[in-house]
């Protein structure tokens, strides 16, 4: 029974794993552009956010968010 358990759950791992690698491969390129023009793009998100925290803008904006939110979500984030 536990061979074909790990059967079941190892199949599916050595496909997703063939099938990433192969598209991986043929895509390289396009990743590696993507990833230059995402770390500018990261970087000037955490420049603003940064700004945001120095002039106190992001405590507006967390209490606007908090007054739209349904009641229900509001409860789920503060419960802990």
């Amino acid at each position: 029974m536990m061979v074909i358990f790990g059967i079941g759950a190892g199949l599916p791992l050595v496909v997703v794993g063939s099938v990433s690698r192969r598209f991986f491969a043929t895509s390289k390129g396009n990743l590696l552009r993507l990833g230059v023009h995402g770390k500018y793009l990261l970087g000037g998100l955490m420049v603003a956010l940064g700004l945001f925290i120095l002039v106190g803008w992001d405590k507006s904006l967390e209490a606007y968010l908090v007054d739209v939110s349904p009641p229900w979500l509001t409860e789920l984030t503060t419960r802990f």
